[in-house]
């Protein structure tokens, strides 16, 4: 971009045809000419918005201006400018030159565009977002210091300096996080690509870790705060211009004016005005009459409205002052502009220094003023405890994970918790065999006793092969389908192969035991059959008592018949008979002897 400078503020500032600054006088703005010719050189840099220096041109090179000429001879020594009344120059309106020296530059822009955006409560302070790759971002908060905080400030023009903040300060922003472990080493650099870094989208970070800065405005115009005021919060009002320090005469001087002070020095956001050299007369040149902010936020106070520097009809007795107001911010709230938060247990904190009462920080806080958020890792009370997530960081007050879960061996929402005795591994899934019940809940390792019978491993997690069984998986079944119990070494239905026996077909059988075998088979043989024929002779045997029983009875009955009338000293012979069958079965009594006593 090249050109003349045709709209030229604190704020806004393009490389346009010829250099043209503006100068203001009490009720108009209108362009004037700056000459330098060849000495304009390092001034060129340093002149325009968002850029990273320019080539400066003379002799009219982008067309002759018209209007007065105001500047000429300048030289801005080597360093960082961000005001060329700053550099060294004639005077004002002093120069012995013509529109054909009409000074020039070409400004190169910023390879990286950069923007505050957020809750700050001004333009100079907030979250910082880039852009690239066709959309805006932002940056990780890790190793974010005032030295990196400064080079966006010197990118967005804010160039006396910035300040770092982190945790989203400014609040969280969205999309993409571009930028992560910048490191911007001492030395000048103007662009924040150009600092190191992990590489653009490579970070390991959480918008809650936006990064955010406030840049020191009063890098434009240089204020100070002289006198007897009783605190360094009031005085007389001092600025800087043209190698100087002057006072600000009090005509039209108002609160809005005095807040502008307030602001630059970063002391509070609202001001009270004095006039009538309240805090004494100062000394040296009268800078500014006429000063006049124009309600809203400006950050600056070049950019209100006055006389031409250095043009008033004042003295000293009109010297302005300010007060600027010293608040206490609301509750939880601390530090400059209140944009800082504690997080405390009992709410409150100290409204400078942010300090907590004895009770302590919220859980998930730490930090003197309870505004810094657990270390990544770390949650809950005290930041004590620990959260084992595959994606390294929770949240730091729940331990709640990303979604990506929980590293090997723990559980829980917060990934806090081992896992239970005999569960190790991804998600707790797996499970160990232990002898001595537990084992190590990321890798699953029993202890010095080894593994349940029927396990091996070196986390028991998996069964003997097929084929073995038992303590260490040492003893083989021998099954006549492959494969048993690997605990028991119980064959399936199927039994054993040949030549094996037992409950775990792991017993050999050998030819003794097979004579053996074929001696009980042989034993039980010959028992059934003598158990057999005497149960078949036994059965015969009662057949045959009962035929014997009953013709004696029958023999017993005849006698009883013949003899009705015999004595009762009568002797009976015992009867010899034999019972002899008939085809008929009748029996037949073969001898009958009676013997009488005398």
């Amino acid at each position: 971009m090249a050109g003349r400078v045709h709209h030229v503020t604190k704020e806004v500032l393009e490389c346009v045809s010829s250099v043209v600054v503006v100068h203001r006088i009490k009720e108009e703005s209108r362009y004037i000419t700056m000459v330098n010719g060849e000495q304009y050189v390092t001034m060129a840099g340093r002149m325009s918005r968002h850029h990273e220096g320019g080539q400066a041109y003379g002799k009219a090179h982008f067309g002759e201006g018209s209007g007065p000429i105001l500047l000429d001879n300048v030289r801005c020594s080597p360093g960082y400018i961000s005001d060329i009344s700053d550099c060294y120059h004639r005077g004002w309106g002093n120069h012995n030159c013509n529109h054909r020296k009409d000074a020039g530059v070409a400004c190169r822009l910023s390879a990286t565009r950069v923007r505050l955006r957020g809750i700050g409560s001004s333009p100079h302070q907030g979250r910082v977002e880039v852009y690239h790759n066709g959309s805006w971002g932002t940056i990780c908060d890790d190793s974010w210091t005032d030295e990196d905080a400064s080079v966006i400030c010197r990118m967005l023009n804010m160039s006396n300096g910035g300040k770092a903040y982190g945790q989203a300060r400014f609040g969280r922003g969205s999309g993409p996080i571009l930028l992560d472990q910048v490191n911007c080493v001492s030395g000048y650099i103007e662009d924040i690509s150009d600092c190191n870094h992990a590489g653009w989208g490579k970070e390991n970070c959480g918008h809650q870790e936006d990064a955010g800065v406030v840049c020191r405005v009063s890098g434009y115009t240089r204020v100070r705060l002289r006198g007897n005021g009783s605190s360094s919060h009031q005085g007389r009002v001092e600025i800087y211009h043209n190698s100087e320090w002057g006072t600000i005469c009090d005509d039209f001087w108002t609160d809005e004016d005095a807040s502008v002070i307030c602001r630059m020095l970063d002391l509070s956001k609202r001001g009270k005005a004095y006039g009538k050299a309240r805090f004494g007369e100062g000394s040296g040149p009268i800078l500014l009459d006429d000063v006049r902010c124009l309600s809203g936020h400006i950050g600056d106070l070049s950019d209100c409205r006055h006389r031409l520097w250095g043009k008033h009809n004042c003295d000293h007795s009109e010297d302005a002052g300010v007060v600027c107001t010293v608040f206490e911010c609301e509750s939880g709230l601390f530090g400059t502009y209140c944009l800082r938060r504690c997080h405390c247990k009992v709410p409150g904190c100290h409204h400078v220094t942010g300090v907590c009462n004895n009770a302590g920080c919220q859980d998930g806080w730490e930090g003197s003023s309870c505004d810094k958020e657990c270390e990544r890792g770390a949650f809950g009370p005290d930041c004590l405890q620990t959260c084992h997530c595959k994606v390294p960081g929770c949240h730091h007050v729940t331990g709640v994970c990303h979604n990506a879960g929980c590293q090997d061996g723990w559980e829980g929402s917060s990934c806090d918790k081992e896992c239970k005795n005999g569960a190790f591994g991804p998600d707790c899934l797996q499970t160990c065999n232990c002898k001595i019940p537990g084992c190590h809940h990321v890798t699953g390792v029993c202890n010095n006793a080894g593994c349940q019978d029927g396990w091996e491993g070196s986390s028991c997690d998996k069964e003997c092969e097929r084929g073995a069984f038992g303590p260490d998986c040492l003893q083989t079944c021998h099954c006549k389908v492959p494969g048993c119990h690997h605990m028991t070494g119980v064959c399936n239905n199927a039994g054993c192969q040949d030549g094996w026996d037992g409950v775990s077909c792991d017993k050999v059988v050998t030819a003794v035991n097979m004579v053996y075998i074929i001696g009980i088979a042989l034993g039980i043989l010959l028992v059934a059959s003598v158990a057999t024929n005497i149960a078949l002779f036994a059965t015969r045997k009662r057949k045959d008592e009962n035929n014997l029983n009953g013709n004696a009875s029958y023999q017993d009955a005849l006698p009883n018949r013949r003899d009705a009338a015999v004595t009762s000293d009568r002797v009976y012979e015992d009867l010899e008979f034999e019972v002899m069958p008939s085809q008929n079965a009748d029996y037949e009594c073969l001898d009958t002897t009676a013997t009488t006593s005398v």
